[in-house]
């Protein structure tokens, strides 16, 4: 997943830097005659893809609390069993103190 990630964020910066590259060639061309408007399309992607790493980082996030929830749920599992398997061994209630 991570991966996938990073391998996203190299291709959208590759993007970026392709598409700065057309329009400030398309600037000295001089096809697009306002400057104002090619300049406005470049900060409207930037913001675009801004937005797109910003929810994928989330994403992420959401999953590897997932993850490690699921691993604290088994952690949790495991410890109640062997304090039963502890009670059976000494006989004694580990709540209560008294002998079973």
């Amino acid at each position: 997943m991570i991966a996938i990630f990073v391998f996203v964020v190299a291709v959208e910066s590759f993007v970026m830097i392709f598409i700065m590259f057309v329009v400030i060639v398309v600037d000295m061309v001089g096809i697009i005659s306002n400057i104002v408007v090619a300049d406005m399309v470049v900060v409207m992607i930037f913001i675009m893809l801004t937005v797109i790493i910003v929810d994928m980082r989330q994403d992420i996030r959401l999953v590897i609390s997932d993850k490690c929830q699921t691993i604290v749920k088994t952690e949790s599992k495991s410890n109640s069993k062997e304090r039963a398997d502890l009670e059976n061994f000494s006989g004694i209630d580990n709540d209560t103190g008294e002998k079973k």
